[in-house]
């Protein structure tokens, strides 16, 4: 197209475009994108031959697409706008020539890279390399365009004047070439219509130019304010303002902000230094008026701000009134300040020092109060805020939950958690830390639901504690067996097992040889005496049923033989020792020995009880009469191992049942652990079994008396506890001792409640849940003001106290059965207080942060809005 068909609605467009592609990168920079624009139009190629279709085309000129809002924003009257169209202007009448030399493209290639559209690199049509202008490279990839000259100006070469144009003024051709039957094509963009997006293009144009005839708006403080001559941005005006609203420097700062523009204005057009410095100020003054609301608050948030410096050092807070010992220093401090910065930012700005730094004076002694008062206010909301948005356990009210949280707190969340889990599903909170055992002790003075509560919950877990221990002690260590029964069983099968196993061992046997043994007993016999003599000659007596006989010669007969010799009768000969053989009847003599060894019984010609005296001698016979059985009887020793097996276990169960025991006889644990290690498992299973049933003996007889149990099962320095470890296991020995430890816990909280005893514990648990209001007063560091106004307090206090006493029966009740909860329902009691307590701690630091920052934060926007207070009035 020839440049010099450019219409209204083209012109608009494209400065539009050149703004969003190329603001901010100079004039070089805009008029490079709007000869790419003419130069697309000329060749035809790129959506079309006129503006509107070039940089409405789908994807070409990026801001259509991204920011479509953000162009549709520019308003003709911004002189930013203005500088453009003036460019453009002067691109279409030629008087620019064409800096891009025919150029159809152009890209950022920082941006482009850094978004990775063409992984890194850059698209193919910038090889040949390109020209920079501005941020942008410039390519012509399909060789340069080159445009008509123009032989008419452009339509519109001069902005419209919003003082007195009209909306036909301002779309001028644009008016004619509406999107229904025009020769401008507006391609739609993100779904909309053509219409829809002209539409949108002449809302804003109206937006900005008043309708023909229509009265002056009026002042609206939410709006800017239409100024005679030029005005900035609200950026603009906030910039401006917040400089100069430091005290006693912001009015230097901006002053030489205005002289360098006007100097540097003044360099680059040629004009004189005051002009440009007059049409600076007149700027800033419009700017400011045309953004009131922007301006005062930017020029407060100026004077805040520079006080937050000042106050973040230590001297700078002193003087600021932020620390210092008391209120009454901190006042007098921050009025000092208030009225030397009031003073003196008056003198700088001209104006009235003595009233500004009096009202610098009594605002800046008032901010500490003021802070005060606003930090205290502002932590209350937030821990108030706290506590009703924080939920309280279930079925609990916040009064009763506060407390209760705090006792949990107090105790230690972890710890309570470690003593209910140690006293298991039956324990209560009421004895699982010092603060809530000495609650539960402080209710049952208190007349009312909650002692009913309290003293029926310990009373019912009381009645059962007999039932509860006896299973818990069957779960540990299994049921329990009467050891003299067990060792009755024991003693039949042997006895049984001995009928069957010597009676198969016997029938038939071979004879046994016993000569041996009668050697050995004749040579005890040599040197015993009295009743080892005695009881070795009877059973010498049992083993030889007939002495041995020596060989007698023949007598004379009184006949001669026939040489004349006398003739001797026949001769005796010689008959050995008759011994008994019969195995039978040796087993019956073992037999006996056995009971007077063993159990000193009457025998062998010795009365009874008389064992003692020849029990080493008896032994020895034993042991060998019974080698020879052995030795000489097929399946007699086998017998014998089986009988002595099953004698070793009763012996066991016997030992078993005097482990627990505190005399000089019971062993100790190194002792026991040897004993273990050298039994069968069938001896250790019957050991077991008799330590067992002594337990059950000590559960009866000390049932009343569970700390007397729970002693007995630990013993001297934990040796029985380490005993009955070895004998039943480390953790099953553990669940024992634990058990009768718990329910010793529980007669103990059962015996306080009850029992009503007084405690320090009890006591103390009184003053923590007494029906009492208000507190106590603080005289720490008081000064006379301070003592009036505690003094002040505490009658309001007590006047308050007669009209307000809080009826606590309900907070009480809810607190009472809290600490009497069992089970599930104690955990899930335990839970929500615990968290409802590490949300109110988070609550109370965030409540104490804000209150100091309030505080200090108050402070400063005092001291920081009193000098601009001070010229507002």
């Amino acid at each position: 197209m020839p440049d010099s068909d450019v219409s209204n609605a083209d012109r608009d467009l494209a400065v539009r475009t050149m703004m969003g592609e190329a603001q901010g990168q100079g004039d070089a920079g805009l008029a490079a994108v709007g000869h790419v624009i003419m130069n697309r139009a000329a060749s035809g190629k790129y959506g079309g031959n006129n503006v509107a279709d070039v940089v409405l085309a789908p994807n070409q000129f990026e801001p259509w697409t991204t920011r479509k809002q953000e162009l549709l924003s520019y308003s003709p009257k911004d002189p930013k706008y203005q500088r453009a169209q003036a460019i453009f202007d002067q691109i279409v009448s030629g008087e620019m020539p064409d800096i891009t030399d025919g150029s159809t493209h152009f890209l950022n290639a920082k941006v482009v890279r850094e978004r990775g559209n063409y992984g890194g690199a850059l698209p193919k049509w910038t090889a040949g390399g390109g020209q920079d202008i501005g941020d942008h490279t410039f390519y012509k990839p399909n060789g340069a365009v080159r445009r008509q000259p123009p032989t008419i100006t452009a339509t519109g070469g001069k902005a419209p004047d919003a003082a007195g144009a009209s909306w036909d003024d301002v779309l001028g051709d644009a008016a004619k070439n509406a999107p229904t039957g025009t020769s401008v094509t507006l391609k739609p963009q993100g779904g909309a219509t053509a219409d829809d997006l002209w539409n949108e293009i002449t809302k804003n144009a109206e937006r900005n130019v008043p309708k023909a005839g229509a009265a002056p708006a009026t002042a609206d403080a939410t709006k800017p304010v239409a100024p005679a001559g030029p005005v900035g941005t609200v950026g603009d005006a906030a910039g401006q303002a917040f400089i100069n609203g430091i005290p006693v420097l912001g009015p230097a700062v901006m002053g030489g902000v205005d002289r360098a523009a006007a100097a540097i204005r003044s360099y680059r057009d040629g004009t004189p230094y005051a002009d440009e410095l007059a049409k600076v100020q007149a700027f800033g003054k419009a700017t400011g008026d045309a953004y009131p609301v922007t301006s005062t608050a930017a020029g407060l948030a100026g004077g805040v701000a520079s006080m937050m410096p000042v106050g973040a050092t230590a001297l700078g807070a002193r003087a600021l009134g932020i620390t210092g010992e008391n209120l009454l220093t901190r006042g007098v401090a921050g009025g000092l300040t208030g009225g030397l910065v009031g003073a003196a930012d008056a003198g700088v700005r001209g104006e009235n020092v003595g009233a500004s730094g009096g009202m610098g004076a009594v605002l800046g002694g008032a901010g500490p109060a003021v802070g005060k008062v606003v930090g205290a206010g502002a932590g209350a909301v937030v821990n108030k805020l706290g506590e009703y948005l924080t939920p309280a356990a279930p079925g609990v009210s916040g009064p009763a939950g506060k407390l209760l949280s705090n006792m949990v707190a107090a105790d230690g969340a972890d710890a309570v958690r470690n003593r209910l889990m140690a006293l298991g599903g039956h324990g209560m909170l009421a004895e699982a830390g010092p603060s809530l055992e000495g609650a539960a002790a402080g209710l049952i003075p208190k007349p009312g639901e909650a002692k009913s509560i309290l003293t029926n919950a310990v009373r019912e877990r009381a009645a059962g504690a007999n039932a509860r221990l006896n299973e818990d002690v069957r779960g540990a260590i299994g049921p329990a067996e009467d050891p003299v029964r067990v060792t009755a069983e024991i003693l039949a099968l042997r006895k049984a097992q001995d009928a069957k196993n010597y009676t198969s061992a016997l029938t038939n046997a071979p004879d046994v040889d016993v000569s041996g043994l009668v050697q050995t007993i004749d040579g005890m016999l040599k040197t015993a005496e009295g009743g080892q003599k005695t009881a070795l000659t009877t059973l010498r007596g049992r083993l030889v049923k007939g002495e041995a006989k020596a060989a007698v010669p023949g007598s004379p007969t009184g006949l001669l033989d026939a040489s004349g010799q006398p003739i001797m009768g026949a001769n005796t000969p010689a008959s050995p020792m008759k011994l008994q053989t019969s195995a039978e009847n040796l087993h019956n003599i073992k037999g006996e020995l056995d009971a007077v060894i063993n159990h000193g019984a009457p025998g062998l010609g010795v009365e009874q009880g008389a064992v003692a005296r020849t029990q080493g001698a008896l032994k020895k016979t034993r042991g060998e009469l019974n080698a020879a059985l052995e030795d000489q009887v097929p399946g007699y020793a086998e017998a014998n191992k089986a009988s002595a097996a099953l004698a070793k276990r009763a012996e066991a169960v016997e030992t078993g049942t005097g482990v627990l025991g505190s005399g000089k006889t019971t062993p100790t644990p190194e002792a026991l652990s040897d004993t273990l290690n050298a039994m069968s498992p069938g001896e250790r299973i019957a050991l077991a079994k008799g330590t067992r049933g002594e337990i059950e003996r000590l559960l009866g007889v000390k049932v009343n008396d569970l700390t007397a149990l729970k002693q007995a099962l630990q013993g001297e320095g934990g040796w029985n506890t380490a005993k009955l470890g070895a004998i039943f296991g480390t953790d099953e020995t553990g669940r024992l001792v634990n058990a009768v430890a718990r329910e010793a816990t529980f007669a103990d909280t059962t015996n306080k409640l009850l029992q009503n005893s007084q405690t320090a514990n009890r006591l103390g648990g009184a003053k923590l849940i007494e029906d009492k209001v208000g507190g106590g007063i603080d005289l720490k560091g008081s000064t006379p003001t301070g003592l009036l106004l505690a003094g002040g307090k505490a009658a309001l206090g007590k006047i308050g106290g007669v009209l307000t006493k809080t009826d606590n029966t309900r907070r009480d009740a809810e607190i009472a059965r809290v600490l009497s909860a069992r089970g599930p329902e104690r955990d899930t009691l335990l839970n929500a207080l615990t968290n409802r307590g590490a949300s109110l701690e988070k609550t109370n630091r965030l409540a104490a942060f804000l209150a100091q920052r309030s505080d200090r934060g108050s402070n400063l926007l005092i001291q920081g809005t009193t000098p601009a207070y001070a010229r507002s009035r």
